[in-house]
């Protein structure tokens, strides 16, 4: 991971890495994975059907169509997948032009690398080291409204598919873990979720289950104003110091 250098007089954040580029080569992965499987699974399927048999060319275009037409399903049904990943993408790469103009005594990791739940590999939206604390960010751009009610968190009204307060809550014990692990001691780590949202002051502040939640034009606020758990500037270096040799 790169990290940007920062120069003598530059009063904003030391930013590390690049946001968004997970959900991206994701996507990809997810359009190229079923090409993949239908190009070798029509191979050998032809192969073991015709072992010698030569093939004239009015049945070599015959397989030709039905290949393309596997082909074009199989990109259909990726295409809704992708457009998933590259809206997280973008959302990612927001929530980071947010977090760059944080002041110069913060640090900023994109796509830092981690183990999540159950030990499986991973990656972390966002981390912040700063005066007021170390702080986990899981970007989420959903189309419809976003609500808090009775503790949950609803889109539209309804619960969506993937809990995203567990989902951070994995992002911040993943990161405490690390840290741990990096300084010898225990490290508070506060998520938070932030909600990218093009239409309208529709994200809701408030917390669930400890975890903070917030739009993309309060998330500074939420980490200036709203850390719990100070950090004195040794403390920070080492921090600094321990991520930037995950990324190495």
């Amino acid at each position: 991971m790169r990290a940007t250098a920062p120069t003598v007089s530059d009063p904003y954040a030391r930013v590390h890495g690049s946001p968004g580029e997970q959900p991206r080569l994701r996507g990809l992965l997810r359009v190229l994975l079923p090409l993949f499987v239908v190009v070798g699974a029509a191979g050998y399927l032809a192969r073991a059907a015709l072992p010698w048999q030569p093939l004239d060319l009015p049945f070599i275009g015959f397989l030709l169509v039905m290949l393309a037409l596997i082909l074009a399903l199989a990109v259909n049904a990726s295409q809704a997948g992708l457009a998933s990943f590259l809206k997280g993408a973008r959302g990612e790469e927001r929530v980071a032009r947010v977090l760059a103009m944080l002041s110069a005594e913060h640090d900023v990791f994109h796509g830092l690398p981690a183990k999540g739940g159950g030990g499986a590999p991973g990656d972390l939206d966002h981390v912040v080291i700063g005066p007021t604390g170390v702080f986990v960010i899981e970007t989420k751009r959903w189309a419809g409204a976003v609500t808090i009610v009775d503790g949950r968190i609803l889109v539209d009204g309804r619960e969506p598919s993937r809990a995203p307060v567990e989902q951070v809550q994995h992002a911040a014990g993943a990161l405490r873990a690390l840290l741990q692990e990096a300084c010898g001691a225990p490290v508070t780590v506060q998520p938070i979720l932030c909600f990218v949202d093009t239409v309208g002051e529709r994200a809701p502040i408030g917390g669930v289950s400890g975890v903070r939640v917030c739009g993309d034009r309060h998330l500074l606020a939420t980490i200036q104003e709203d850390g719990e758990a100070p950090l004195a500037p040794p403390l920070r270096a080492k921090l600094v110091s321990a991520l930037l040799a995950t990324t190495a």
